[in-house]
């Protein structure tokens, strides 16, 4: 055995030094490749695109990557776009602050195409709106824009209005009504509504609110209503779909290790059973909806004037496509109708989370958006109302939109986005200080970062109170246009989100309710903290599916 291990550790060491001389041959090129660039090399000392980069972070901190630098490191380089490489496994990468680059790249997804591979983590079920390119990508979004029209907007406005409505009536049955208020965690609560909401207005499918009773195995179960637990399931819909959601990377780590599908632990055993369980939910959803068309018939076509579930609008739209090659297939379906879902809520609720958050941090903007409330809705319209009140009341809640944008604008659902150069380019970047031009080269195959994050809180693009929660920063005047160029919370170009109009219509709803009957208010504990502190706190967040707000826990106080 002994005659063995000088061979072996040989061989160890041979292959150690080769993927050293590997990796310092491959850093010697992006060097040379970036031999020009005005911020010269940044070296990340983790991958950004590694899967545990989010718990790491990186160092050194608030370098370009870390994701708490947002736009220091542009400022201290005095540049708006960076060249870096990630020392593990090197390559050339850019990182884009810069408006007029960005814009450029989001631009032209032919030069810029997406890295769909980075998004397998939401192809389990087929490939989707989110995870194809070229052709694929066409055929995908021509099935999935005819859902989201003003069939669906109106949808969503008077669903939304009956979901909060349900909410405080839940919600003051509870104690909110308690004259010193009742804390909350803003996150649990806009989790709840959005989810009720996106499988309304989404789905045409009812979840009743949780004070109702819990579900059990043997509920009666109809096709509509998703609290129960059918024949043959274990689980409820939502349980599958929360389940599902927050083990997106052990799937991940399943689909790519076969092998620990069959360990016997929990984490691993309960997010199969939710993928496997939620796959046969939607592929129920499918089959109810194709049998509720057939049987409305084609004389009852939702028209862009009539209200229509985006499920349905998707499901027809398909249906009418002419050819094989153009329709989707039910497991592309499938793979879309859990994009929307998860887009549906999970990102919406905690952008609505940070904006309780703030709104109890800074009373005097709460002060503005329930002015607005209360002259929009002097009293709540009635269902019967909703589809006046989407035509009259939506278009002057102006205040409440623009509290939706800033909550974005400070807490981007998607922190980063990433492409990759096709071939050769230059971006054009500009020197902080004085304003000047410079070209980034932009070899073939470099990833293109499009910091979201960075753009939005640069005092080069918004002004000196970048940092501040200021709503009022989107209304132009003749002196200020805001920099829309600085702002891609939806992405941007061609690939921008489909559903970024349902999103902002579900917030303007539930932020204008909210306010207007009740007092977003700090808790005892926050109150005895200092102001930075408080903030830290409740404005504390951590990366998953989308950036998540972990301290939003705000008092509400019935108004009088």
């Amino acid at each position: 055995m002994s005659s063995l291990t000088g061979p072996f550790l040989a061989l160890v060491s041979g292959y150690i030094l080769y993927l050293l001389l590997a990796r310092l041959l491959a850093l010697r090129r992006v060097l040379a490749l970036f031999r020009t660039a005005p911020s010269g090399v940044h070296l990340q000392y983790t991958h950004p695109q590694f899967l545990l980069a989010p718990v790491l972070r990186h160092y050194p901190q608030w370098d370009v990557g870390d994701y708490r630098a947002k736009g220091t490191p542009y400022e201290k380089a005095g540049v708006s776009i960076i060249a870096a490489t990630p020392l593990m496994a090197p390559e050339p990468n850019v990182w884009v602050s810069d408006p007029l680059a960005l814009k450029a790249v989001g631009g032209d997804r032919h030069l810029f195409p997406k890295q769909t591979e980075l998004y397998d983590v939401i192809s389990f079920y087929g490939p989707n709106l989110v995870t194809t390119e070229g052709d694929e990508w066409r055929r995908h979004r021509a099935a999935s824009k005819a859902a989201f029209g003003e069939g669906n907007n109106m949808l969503v406005w008077r669903e939304s209005m009956r979901v909060v409505r349900e909410w405080f009536a839940a919600f003051e049955a509870q104690g909110g009504k308690e004259l010193g208020g009742k804390v909350v965690d803003a996150h649990d609560v806009m989790t709840e509504l959005a989810l009720l909401i996106i499988t309304s207005a989404g789905f045409g499918r009812h979840i009743p609110l949780s004070s109702a009773q819990p579900p059990t195995a043997s509920s009666k179960h109809s096709s509509q209503d998703l609290s129960t637990i059918p024949p043959g399931f274990k689980l409820p819909f939502v349980p599958a779909l929360l389940t599902a959601v927050s083990g997106m990377n052990l799937q991940s780590l399943m689909t790519k290790y076969p092998l620990l599908k069959s360990l016997p632990v929990e984490a691993f055993q309960g997010t199969k059973l939710a993928y496997a369980e939620l796959r046969e939910y939607l592929r129920g959803m499918v089959e109810e909806t194709r049998a509720e068309m057939r049987a409305e018939g084609e004389g009852q076509r939702a028209s862009g004037g009539e209200e229509a579930d985006l499920f349905k609008l998707l499901i027809r739209a398909n249906e009418d496509e002419e050819g094989l090659g153009q329709k989707l297939s039910d497991d592309e379906l499938l793979s879309t109708t859990y994009v929307f879902l998860l887009a549906g809520h999970e990102t919406t609720a905690n952008t609505l989370a940070f904006a309780c958050a703030l709104l109890a941090l800074n009373p005097s903007v709460q002060a503005k958006l329930r002015a607005e409330a209360d002259s929009v809705f002097p009293t709540l319209p009635s269902p019967e109302e909703a589809l006046a009140s989407y035509r009259e009341d939506m278009p002057r809640l102006k205040y409440a939109e623009a509290t939706f944008r800033e909550t974005l604008r400070l807490f981007p659902a998607e922190v980063r986005l990433t492409k990759r150069a096709a071939r050769d380019t230059v971006l054009r970047g500009t020197y902080l200080k004085t304003g000047e031009k410079y070209d980034m080269p932009v070899p073939a195959g470099t990833i293109v970062w499009l910091d979201v994050w960075a753009a939005h809180t640069m005092q080069e693009w918004w002004g000196a109170d970048a940092a501040e929660f200021k709503p009022e920063r989107f209304f132009d005047t003749d002196e200020y246009k805001w920099p829309r160029d600085a702002y891609m919370p939806f992405s941007l170009g061609a690939r921008s989100c489909i559903g970024a109009r349902f999103a902002t219509l579900e917030g303007m709803v539930i932020l204008s309710h909210l306010v207007r009957e009740y007092e977003i208010c700090l808790t005892p504990e926050m109150e005895a903290l200092p102001l930075e502190e408080r903030k830290n706190q409740m404005l504390s967040w951590a990366i998953g599916v989308a950036i998540q707000a972990t301290g939003a826990k705000v008092m509400l106080k019935k108004r009088a």
